[in-house]
């Protein structure tokens, strides 16, 4: 049944990932997690050291974000236009059963 319904929900359109995504994905994850294990060997007693780390990764996740931004900016403008829906009849009817009556 589930499967029945996944089928119908299905995008008619593909989708298109950039070339260059998952090479700049994987980048970033490899920084962030560089930083991360250099974080854990700095001791409590060092707050300066820590907070530096922590702006990095900050810093890090919002130049990721910009960049995503901006390599999608050309596949949305590539995307095809979405179908117009069909408009329905609107039926303002007293009696309970009108929309039967308006199809």
């Amino acid at each position: 049944m589930a499967l029945a319904g996944a089928e119908k929900t299905r995008c008619p359109r593909p989708f298109h990932a950039g070339a260059d995504r998952p090479d700049r994905d994987l980048n970033f994850f490899l920084l962030a997690f560089a930083f991360s294990a250099i974080a854990l060997f700095v001791p409590h007693q060092q707050a300066e050291i820590r907070a530096a780390i922590g702006l990095t990764l900050v810093l890090t996740y919002f130049v990721y974000i910009m960049l995503t931004l901006r390599a999608s900016a050309h596949l949305v403008k590539a995307a095809a236009p979405l179908a117009p829906k069909p408009q329905r009849k609107r039926c303002f009817c007293a009696v309970w059963d009108c929309r039967k009556a308006c199809r």
